[in-house]
């Protein structure tokens, strides 16, 4: 099973409430029986673009126009067994507030440590708290972002692609990521692939992997690999397998920058109709429910009322899109 992880904008704190942030993170889950048809959907869909729509060479989602965004969503409802998970970081919640939050955050994961059961997970949780202790609120904020929707992607990928047809794809899971700062060996990659493994296992301690009894039996492919009587082995899923990489290098990373363009352009600044209508139709390929699948949370107490409000165009979009788009997935929330 392959992933792939893409960010659009900026992880900074507002000073104040008035002004509407969000960071964003996408991840794109592709089962190997799938990358043949999307690698070929994807190169076509490349090939029609103008040329303002690349940059030395490369395809880019926040250069692409309103109809191009509009082609990219419709490729990729057409799409079967893939999966979009985005991940929106509410920092409008947070705004004055960042060293707080930040801190805030450290007592939530020494907390987290402290209710461990195994002793080897309590030392790693440990280490993430002193690690983000450490960070600016700005890299703890993207971090943590980009560790709930690892945390979110391997989730409904567990659960979407339970079905026999996908058996052969829980052999190996691998993870590629761009990294913002592009030179290989950098402080961010280093830090974030220390720390990947720590802070998925804490967000798993709050709200643990979803298993199906009656499909994740012992001898379903996932358990047999994953699974050990500890719950799920997050080092040996994480470690090793996680490659930061150019996007230039990855027709999967280049789709989920797309895609987080995509997100961006619904969620903040001036938003059209056919943004919104593009977002539906591209979150036709996420799981859950059309309030719940577009991963807002934040570090801070929400008012939901709040977050109903400024997010209501997200949540009708979805549910418009999912209404005419033929195989929408939709399933139950697991919040």
């Amino acid at each position: 099973m392959r992933y792939f992880f893409d960010e659009s904008g900026s992880f900074r704190v507002p000073l104040d409430r008035h002004e509407h942030a969000v960071g964003i993170v996408v991840g794109l889950v592709v089962p190997e029986t799938e990358e043949a048809e999307l690698w070929q959907r994807f190169r076509e869909f490349v090939a029609k673009l103008p040329r303002s729509a690349f940059k030395r060479g490369e395809p880019k989602g926040n250069r692409l126009d309103q109809e191009a965004r509009r082609a990219f969503a419709i490729l990729v409802s057409q799409c079967q067994g893939i999966l979009i998970c985005p991940t929106m970081l509410d920092l409008t919640t947070m705004a004055g507030r960042a060293e707080e939050e930040r801190n805030g955050i450290v007592t939530k994961i020494e907390t987290t440590a402290a209710s461990c059961k195994h002793q080897s997970m309590q030392q790693e949780v440990e280490l993430l708290a002193r690690q983000v202790a450490n960070l600016s609120p700005e890299a703890a904020f993207r971090l943590g972002s980009w560790a709930q929707c690892v945390k979110r992607s391997i989730d409904d990928s567990i659960i979407w692609h339970s079905l026999p047809e996908f058996n052969s794809c829980w052999t190996n899971m691998s993870f590629e990521m761009d990294p913002v700062q592009p030179s290989s060996g950098s402080r961010e990659e280093q830090v974030f692939t220390i720390m990947l493994p720590g802070w998925v296992t804490a967000w798993s301690q709050k709200r643990p992997f979803t298993l199906i009894k009656e499909i994740h039996t012992d001898t379903h492919p996932f358990v047999r690999r994953w699974d050990t009587q500890a719950g799920i082995d997050l080092g040996r899923m994480l470690r090793n397998n996680v490659r930061f990489c150019k996007s230039s290098h990855s027709l999967g990373v280049q789709i989920a920058d797309m895609a987080a363009s995509v997100v961006r352009r619904a969620v903040a600044g001036i938003v059209t109709p056919v943004d919104l209508m593009s977002y539906g139709l591209m979150m036709s390929k996420s799981l859950r429910s059309a309030t719940h699948a577009h991963g807002i949370f934040s570090f801070a107490e929400t008012d939901p009322d709040d977050i109903a409000r400024r997010y209501s165009g997200l949540v009708e979009a979805v549910s418009q899109a999912r209404a005419v788009t033929p195989r929408s997935y939709a399933l139950p929330d697991v919040v």
